[in-house]
């Protein structure tokens, strides 16, 4: 079973996540967070690593979501971490520790056909 992680200070959005690859994927658990602490502390304590972590950018430190994405990719090069954000990235510097980009404003098709290519990469790197 595939493991998702969705890490956002929008409950909202963490239960919506949720309800999409729950309604849409058969074999993935989703795990929830509403920081990146919490997030830390769920990546860290599972049996099972995630092999997609949603995170944002706008958390409050100490571990803001660039210093989250970073010890993820530390801790599990393969696992995707992908940023989840209503502002498009155009620094370079600010993609280095993310493997893909949503934005936030998504339709449920869209995210669902994201997701599945998210699911694609990360069984490739398997």
């Amino acid at each position: 079973m595939a493991k998702v992680l969705v890490v956002d200070k929008d409950e909202s959005i963490r239960k919506l996540v949720k309800r999409i690859i729950d309604s849409n994927f058969t074999g993935v658990s989703v795990a929830l967070a509403s920081s990146g602490q919490e997030g830390w502390r769920e990546f860290e304590d599972a049996e099972t690593k995630p092999v997609l972590v949603f995170t944002e950018l706008s958390f409050e430190e100490p571990l803001a979501g660039l210093t989250f994405a970073e010890k993820i990719k530390e801790a599990s090069p393969s696992t995707l971490v992908v940023l989840f954000s209503l502002i498009n990235p155009l620094a370079r510097d600010m993609m280095a520790n993310f493997d893909y980009y949503l934005r936030k404003s998504f339709t449920v098709s869209e995210f669902v056909r994201d997701f599945r290519h998210l699911l694609d990469m990360s069984e490739r790197r398997e």
